[in-house]
């Protein structure tokens, strides 16, 4: 079985995300040289503020340039900004599906572990409806994701192009 590669569904939201996040990073470092004269704990404040937006807009613009890889031996989340690498053997197979999160309520995203979660744009781990804990890669709530359980007492919901054809590529021993 050769290596799959499968992109993620671009967000709407998280572009202007990003953009805004850059933009309040350059302002509240270009505040700290109008405050260079004085008062040396604002100054702190504004540059820490700044350096907090711009690492936020790294790593939204980080997340949702996700490319998804599916190997025989594992499944590797590949982002700018660092890599998420599953073994295939934890993940079953047989019971990965495509659910639509509109028809099944269940599946929907109840509370942030510990990730972002953004409007059109949520990753990372959640617990969902049903109290199932869950790693997400989210951008459109309203298309089909791919649902894939796993050996460790969580699923996997990604927003993938053709989740179907990705299910089916999962299931191919």
């Amino acid at each position: 079985m050769e290596t799959f590669i499968y992109p993620m569904v671009p967000t709407e939201t998280a572009h202007y995300l990003y953009i805004l996040f850059f933009i309040l990073g350059l302002c509240g470092i270009g505040a700290m040289f109008l405050l260079m004269k004085k008062h040396w704990a604002i100054r702190a404040v504004v540059v820490s503020w700044g350096c907090v937006m711009l690492w936020a807009s790294a790593m939204v613009y980080s997340d949702t340039k996700a490319v998804f890889h599916l190997t025989p031996t594992e499944l590797k989340i590949v982002r700018p900004f660092g890599d998420k690498v599953f073994a295939r053997d934890i993940i079953k197979e047989d019971k990965a599906r495509v659910i639509d999160l509109t028809k099944e309520p269940e599946y929907g995203l109840w509370y942030k572990t510990m990730g972002t979660g953004m409007q059109g744009f949520n990753t990372g781990r959640f617990v969902l409806q049903n109290k199932q804990r869950a790693f997400v890669f989210l951008t459109q709530l309203t298309e089909p994701v791919a649902y894939i359980p796993t050996t460790e007492r969580r699923v996997f919901l990604f927003s993938i192009q053709n989740p179907e054809e990705f299910i089916e590529a999962l299931q191919q021993k």
